[in-house]
């Protein structure tokens, strides 16, 4: 069963939580502690309240009552007033194949963090790609910007996930569902009103080239 306990913080304090958390969630696996571990962020902006989510795969109430204690003694390092919250992730309605592909993520993101303790890796890879200076300007930061889209494209790639139509059809999908387009024509007009406008100076910057 899939138990998950949200942590109410900003988008920058959540990541704080999760980096601080590594080493402890780690080793509840290595201990057998949970079978499988994930984790979700949820924000609306950079400074807006939010919270992450962090969830444990585990089907034995005594090892569940160590991972409780546990996990919030660690919480409570950075946000003394934690309370403890448990739900049923999703109460329990997601296939297996749901978890497990969230689970795979948050495993891909500690396996990122080892990489950046080594040095291997530069933090700013992960950040965002556009800096806000109003409404209508922005600065865009092509590092961040092409690993984002690479490291998307050479995972799936390094699975043996075909490019077409598979990948194709995931990041429509995808953006189907994070613009909340109900119709083919609904996502059409967000990405010609509000996506493009923003990605073209990015483009025009690669059709000069």
């Amino acid at each position: 069963m899939w138990y998950e306990y949200p942590i109410p913080a900003n988008s920058q304090k959540q990541r704080e939580i999760i980096r601080h958390m590594k080493k402890w969630i780690v080793s509840l696996e290595n201990k057998s502690l949970i079978e499988g571990f994930a984790f979700n962020h949820y924000y609306s902006s950079e400074t807006a309240k939010g919270a992450v989510n962090i969830r444990f795969d585990c089907n034995d109430e005594e090892k569940l009552k160590i991972v409780r204690n546990g996990l919030e003694l660690e919480v409570k390092k950075l946000l003394p007033d934690y309370v403890l919250e448990e739900n049923l992730w999703d109460e329990g309605r997601s296939p297996d194949y749901v978890y497990k592909a969230y689970e795979f993520g948050s495993r891909c993101a500690f396996l990122f963090w080892d990489l950046l303790e080594t040095n291997r890796f530069s933090d700013e890879l992960t950040s965002s790609f556009l800096h806000w200076i109003d409404s209508t300007h922005f600065e865009l930061k092509p590092m961040p910007f092409y690993f984002q889209l690479c490291f998307s494209h050479g995972l799936m790639n390094s699975l043996g996930i075909s490019k077409i139509p598979n990948e194709q059809i995931i990041h429509l999908a995808s953006l189907k569902e994070s613009t909340r387009s109900s119709t083919s024509e609904e996502l059409f007009e967000r990405i010609k009103n509000h996506l493009l406008p923003l990605l073209a100076p990015l483009f025009f910057q690669q059709e000069t080239k």
